[in-house]
């Protein structure tokens, strides 16, 4: 690790562990923002069908997910799953998203207040448990965005580089999944416990992660390669194309 460390040494952070291990790799991006462009619906009815469509397929596609052979077993991860998807099934929130497109905003835009107004209330929150929550919350928000107009998850197999370590402001747990497991490394977070969700889904993976990172996605557009060393937190960056791949 120490010859590593030396070879690396250009950018040097400290995050929290999340899920022990080491992971040398290529960075990756991760993000699931979606641009909106148009906000105001010209055809109400045709954005109520769009959002209907939208939240059926999403739901749809969780149930896929939830009986892949990597998340069909029991245990806390497992819990984590259902607890994302009965986020989906909420009546309420479904509620809310009908309830902004009748405002006459698309049904993209509807998507964006209702998790703006949720984020916004959440983060008033003192409570660590809820504000763990929001990133699932904001998670099944830009999944149902990225449903609506159309764009992929992840990046494709063919896409996305051996030994690849996805770097985030935040992520749900669905997010994580959605990522080919043999290309995956690492995950690398500017938010996230060792209690949020990501966090328990990253361990029952066995994905080495570190949070509380500054500047996290800042660092991935240098598209350097990275590598972290989950038992103590240690992130090393070399600038350009990463030239060792393993433990020394």
């Amino acid at each position: 690790m120490r010859r590593v460390a030396r070879l690396l040494h250009p950018l040097h952070k400290t995050g929290a562990v999340l899920s022990d291990g080491i992971a040398l790799g290529h960075v990756v991006l991760h993000e699931p923002r979606v641009v909106i462009t148009t906000y105001i619906a010209e055809d109400l009815p045709k954005e109520v069908k769009r959002l209907a469509t939208a939240i059926l397929k999403l739901r749809a596609d969780l149930d896929r997910m939830l009986e892949r052979g990597d998340v069909a077993d029991g245990g806390e991860h497992r819990d984590v799953l259902e607890a994302y998807r009965m986020f989906a099934n909420d009546q309420g929130w479904q509620h809310k998203l009908h309830e902004a497109v009748a405002t006459g905003l698309t049904a993209e835009a509807a998507v964006e207040r209702v998790q703006s107004d949720t984020r916004a209330r959440m983060l008033r929150s003192t409570d660590p448990y809820l504000r763990d929550r929001l990133h699932d919350l904001e998670d099944l928000g830009h999944r149902l965005m990225r449903q609506l107009v159309g764009q992929d998850h992840a990046p494709s197999r063919e896409q996305l580089p051996d030994n690849a370590i996805l770097i985030a402001r935040s992520m749900g747990p669905a997010a994580l999944l959605d990522y080919d497991r043999k290309r995956l490394r690492g995950l690398v977070l500017e938010e996230g416990t060792a209690n949020s969700h990501v966090s328990i889904v990253a361990r029952a993976l066995g994905i080495p992660a570190v949070g509380e990172v500054p500047n996290a996605a800042g660092i991935a557009h240098t598209r350097a390669g990275h590598i972290f060393y989950g038992p103590t937190g240690a992130l090393y960056i070399h600038i350009g194309r990463a030239a060792w791949w393993g433990i020394m």
